[in-house]
């Protein structure tokens, strides 16, 4: 947790005292270079990452920034046969990713230095360098490269799937990389590209989406371990999501086998509780190469959805998938996001990972505040998923986020992670409040769009 609080840190002092941004623009990487260079602003404007092949991060002054939309503007103009021409968009205040952040973190590699850097227990990739991870180069000077080097994100997806791996578990407070994700895989390349956590509190319900993903990738999960043993907690009026799963060993038959169960809860079924109807299936040993996995609220809700999979039309609420012969799907999670926290995101991320411990005690400790709660939330959500059986093959990181896969993978102490998970740090530590941004990346984007239109006229 030093490292998270003196990344914070860092991270803090250039929002409070520099002019920068950090943004993302709809272009190749080549491109957005390209892009940088006829507005005259390189060295201004650098290239902070790659998410997919054409999503560029871009980190500059503000200034610098909005002058390259207008340009972008005026170029999309001129050319309008072409469309509105690429989007920008301003994420966050601070410069991140690039050389020009390196202003900011004069006392960074002091305040690590002698940081506890093990071996890693489970795979990992750097999105800094690219390379895997032993663990003990996570130290003082690599923390640095990290704040200050751009995201290799879409290189490492694109190698991780090219190398064998098959299913993708984004772990982040809000999943926003699925789309980014699925752009980098290689040409030919099939892949389940999941999610732990939907913007806006999810809790239980965005579990059992996931491990519905899961489960149609291939992917073993064990259910039992999976129950509320307590049964369902819910206040007064909720209606808790169920999962409903059915496989065959032909998709023929697997759309039959909907038809049928269709038409059981329409009849000798009805009386049964939509709770005991999901667990049957939940709890049903044999599991064929064909699945289906269905999230349900309601019994109407479950009919149809199992007669639009019967039927062959689409669906929202259900996943399908078939299992190849052979070892199961390895899974890579896939800790994305920051290491810091506006007050609203820290706030959403403590009742996520309340809720979660709630569900299961087993995974909490006394509450108390967490030094920054979406890492904790993060392990949280990484540790659960481990309880039921789903345990990764490899983990990586993006920016931030590589501070939540060194604790998963075992490169820090232990006993710092399950502080950071129960929330109670680590009472060495000089606790900070949450990164207070000085202004949100809506007010930036108002901003920068302002310079656009002054950059125009």
């Amino acid at each position: 947790m030093r490292v998270a609080i003196a990344v914070g840190r860092a991270y803090r002092r250039a929002a409070l005292e520099g002019d920068g941004a950090l943004a993302l623009i709809e272009l190749a990487p080549a491109s957005a270079r390209a892009a940088i260079a006829r507005s005259g602003l390189e060295g201004q404007v650098q290239i902070a990452g790659v998410n997919g092949p054409t999503a560029t991060l871009i980190s500059g002054a503000r200034e610098a920034i909005a002058t390259l939309q207008g340009a972008l503007r005026r170029r999309a103009l001129h050319h309008q046969a072409h469309g509105p021409g690429p989007r920008l968009t301003v994420l966050s205040g601070v410069y991140s990713h690039c050389e020009l952040a390196l202003r900011y973190t004069g006392g960074l590699a002091e305040a690590l230095t002698g940081i506890d850097a093990r071996p890693v227990r489970v795979a990992m990739r750097s999105t800094v360098t690219g390379a895997p991870l032993r663990g003990p180069e996570l130290d003082a000077g690599y923390w640095v490269r990290n704040t200050a080097s751009p995201v290799r994100f879409a290189e490492v997806i694109a190698e991780l799937a090219a190398a064998g791996e098959r299913c993708f578990l984004e772990l982040s407070p809000a999943a926003a990389l699925r789309g980014s994700i699925e752009r980098s895989l290689p040409a030919g390349v099939e892949a389940a590209v999941l999610a732990a956590q939907r913007r806006g509190p999810g809790g239980r319900e965005d579990f059992w989406r996931a491990l519905a993903g899961l489960h149609a990738a291939g992917v073993d999960v064990r259910w039992r371990a999976a129950e509320d043993p307590a049964g369902p907690r819910v206040g007064a009026g909720d209606r808790p999501a169920e999962l409903f799963l059915i496989s065959a060993r032909e998709p023929e038959a697997l759309r039959s086998l909907a038809a049928a169960h269709a038409r059981a809860l329409r009849g000798s079924d009805a009386r049964a509780s939509l709770a005991s109807v999901c667990v049957a299936t939940v709890r049903h040993r044999e599991r064929l190469p064909h699945r289906a996995a269905i999230l349900t609220r309601g019994r109407v809700e479950l009919s149809r959805a199992l007669d639009e999979l019967a039927a062959g039309a689409p669906g929202s609420s259900w996943r399908i998938g078939q299992v190849k012969p052979g070892a199961a799907p390895r899974v890579a999670f896939l800790f994305l996001g920051t290491s810091y926290d506006d007050a609203a995101t820290a706030g959403a991320a403590r009742r996520e990972r309340e809720a979660l411990t709630r569900w299961f005690p087993a995974l909490a400790s006394p509450p108390a505040p967490a030094p920054d709660e979406t890492l904790a939330l993060r392990l949280t959500r990484a540790r659960l998923l481990r309880h039921v059986g789903v345990s990764p093959a490899i983990v990586l990181g993006r920016g931030g986020g590589e501070l939540a896969a060194r604790c998963f993978a075992g490169a820090c102490s232990m006993e710092q992670a399950a502080a950071a998970l129960a929330g109670r740090g680590d009472a060495t530590l000089d606790r900070e409040p949450a990164l207070p941004l000085r202004t949100g990346a809506a007010a930036l984007a108002a901003d920068v769009g302002r310079g656009a239109d002054r950059g125009r006229r």
